[in-house]
């Protein structure tokens, strides 16, 4: 069978070392998985895992939650292994993980009011290594492992002699220190105040946007609010990275739609008159500066950027609020990261567990 994919008989779980995550022991998503990438299969080969996994014995997602390790275990191999953290108050039997630091110090409170702030004197958390049987955020439940030694996968090692060894060792500490120095020089944010350029008076200091990004890694700003591919998002989210933002964004994009017809010129199911209009247009009396009416009908390229805009401030909220990551890199243990501060209102919350409890579906 594939070595891409691993039984374990203890968790009875099936890992797929690849995309270092347990596949949802559900026959619709192993085939959904096992079709999609990396993987890609079809055919005989496809029909071939499927009967593999199938005589294999598999908890489901209801006994996995609910039987998930109470206890510190040793590491799944071909997990990835998360730095959290543990709540001293909660009981053994019904332990409470998280890798935020954030999320520990709001859920103190839940017990009987108490603070965040006495841990300064009395531990009410610590630090422990997590794993989670799956990548899907939907499906994320910690569990405490065992720090244990980590050893190379035998596949990958190589006999060297002792001069060939401190000859590869000396020439990749050089390359690593000239390409990390102009990484680290090249990739991060500058304060605005070391800029060159104009300082703009209301952009720092009544917004604080440039606080927000310094230290930030400019690829990761990028990639926190990047659309994942149209394939992806054409395909429903069937074979995507990750289904749940694709699934999302996919129904985001048909809402949006179904409000313009609702006031588009062109659409059978309009219902903005032009009496309406004009009573919208109200509320530009007094405004200050150049302020255009309410205009019913938009060109096309227009409405594609104010869907890529609204569909890109989702983006960000679901990775940089809602996943558990984060998104950001802590280069620094007294880094203050966009998710630490962020505080979703609580319909946000309400509005996003309802999102995902649909997807679970």
């Amino acid at each position: 069978m594939s070595l891409d994919l691993v039984y374990n008989p203890t968790h009875q779980v099936v890992v797929c070392r690849r995309c270092q995550t347990c596949l949802v022991p559900r026959q619709s998503s192993i085939e959904r998985h096992l079709r999609g990438e990396p993987h890609r299969l079809l055919g005989p080969a496809l029909k071939a895992h499927l009967a593999y996994i199938d005589g294999l014995t598999l908890r489901d997602l209801e006994t996995l939650k609910r039987d998930r390790p109470r206890e510190s275990v040793d590491p799944i191999e071909y997990l990835p292994i998360h730095a959290g953290f543990r709540c001293l108050l909660c009981p053994l039997e019904d332990p409470f993980y998280t890798i935020r630091l954030p999320r520990i110090r709001d859920h103190i409170p839940s017990h009987d009011g108490r603070s965040a702030r006495e841990h300064k004197s009395t531990p009410l958390w610590e630090s422990c290594r997590l794993q989670t049987y799956f990548a899907n955020n939907a499906l994320v439940t910690y569990f405490a492992v065992l720090k244990g030694v980590e050893t190379p996968d035998p596949a990958y090692l190589t006999v060297l002699t002792e001069p060939e060894r401190e000859l590869f060792v000396k020439l990749e500490g050089d390359y690593q220190d000239v390409k990390c120095d102009l990484e680290a020089q090249a990739s991060i944010v500058r304060d605005i105040r070391e800029s060159r350029s104009e300082r703009v008076p209301w952009l720092h200091d009544v917004t604080r946007f440039p606080s927000h990004i310094v230290t930030l890694q400019d690829e990761e700003i990028w990639s926190s609010y990047r659309l994942p591919p149209k394939k992806e998002l054409d395909a429903g989210g069937e074979h995507a990275t990750d289904p749940d933002l694709a699934r999302i964004l996919v129904a985001a994009e048909a809402v949006l739609r179904d409000a313009y017809r609702l006031y588009s010129d062109t659409s059978p199911d309009r219902k903005m008159t032009q009496q309406r209009a004009n009573i919208l247009n109200e509320f530009y009396t007094g405004a200050s500066g150049k302020a255009d009416g309410f205009r019913y009908y938009k060109n096309a390229s227009t409405l594609v950027t104010y869907f890529t805009t609204m569909k890109q401030l989702l983006v960000y909220y679901y990775r940089v609020v809602y996943c558990e990551s984060g998104h950001f890199t802590r280069v620094q243990l007294d880094q203050i990261l966009p998710g630490d501060v962020i505080q979703p209102t609580t319909q946000q919350i309400q509005a996003m567990d309802k999102i995902i409890d649909a997807l679970v579906l």
